[in-house]
């Protein structure tokens, strides 16, 4: 499914679909910040089996490259228009010919991370259709893997509070609705007797924590790949949700250990 964009009433006819999110580095910022992006809410039963591919990603103009790596190594008011422009290789003036304000791409970038990571998040959890242990275990490993493959734009959603009144409730309620996702799975697994938690909102906000803590350490340098850091991550989880099967395991294992040693 794409995105149908467009600039205004009198461009109705020479629309672009983009995919995956990926606005053209050949668009102008500003006028990307004038887009109307109808992003319709995807059918929950409608699977995207390409939410674990990150092969194909999109490329952000320079602009908003330049305001990314600023927002993520000074915070957003840290950081100056004119660091900006410098990064950009343009004048303050030149900058402004892009874009309208530093808001505007704080605005822009947040809305680029907050959108994917949902419409993967559907997917995923698509993915698992009824069984919640299961949309569970695919939710936090696609969490792990965006923290991973995006970790700037991850980042950068602390910076959600320095969004103003009229932009934040937007970003809120996108991140929200992820948050709804994995609780409504913990909720139901918990329910179901497959997860063990006395507290299954105390357990989620654990997990959630847990996977976006990913971004502050994942380098791409590192010796593991994203794809391994949720496999181990998915584990963790469990363990903190008091999953069952996983208990069952264990006990098992130590009680095959313990009986190989006498």
């Amino acid at each position: 499914m794409g995105w149908v964009i467009e600039t205004n009433a009198n461009a109705l006819a020479r629309h672009r679909t983009v995919t995956a999110g990926a606005i053209p580095c050949t668009i102008p910022l500003a006028q990307q910040l004038n887009f109307l992006i109808l992003i319709e809410s995807m059918p929950e039963d409608a699977v995207q089996a390409g939410w674990r591919d990150y092969a194909d990603d999109y490329q952000l103009t320079s602009v908003l490259e330049a305001g990314l790596d600023a927002f993520v190594e000074f915070g957003y008011h840290g950081t100056t228009v004119r660091t900006i422009a410098a990064r950009a290789s343009l004048s303050v003036p030149g900058l402004y010919h892009h874009c309208g304000s530093k808001q505007d791409l704080l605005v822009t970038l947040l809305a680029r991370s907050g959108e994917e990571v949902l419409r993967r998040t559907r997917a995923a959890a698509a993915e698992g259709g009824s069984d919640p242990r299961q949309r569970f275990m695919l939710i936090v490993e696609n969490i792990v893997l965006y923290m991973a493959h995006r970790e700037r734009l991850a980042h950068l959603q602390r910076e959600i509070r320095c969004l103003d009144p009229a932009h934040r409730p937007k970003q809120i309620a996108l991140r929200d609705q992820v948050e709804e996702m994995l609780r409504k799975a913990v909720a139901e697994a918990s329910a179901h007797g497959a997860f063990m938690t006395q507290d299954p909102m105390g357990a989620s906000r654990a997990v959630l924590l847990l996977c976006r803590g990913v971004a502050e350490w994942y380098s791409p340098k590192g010796p593991r790949t994203p794809e391994q850091i949720a496999k181990d991550y998915v584990q963790f989880a469990l363990g903190l949700v008091g999953d069952r099967e996983l208990t069952h395991q264990q006990y098992n294992s130590s009680a095959s250990s313990d009986k190989y040693r006498a």
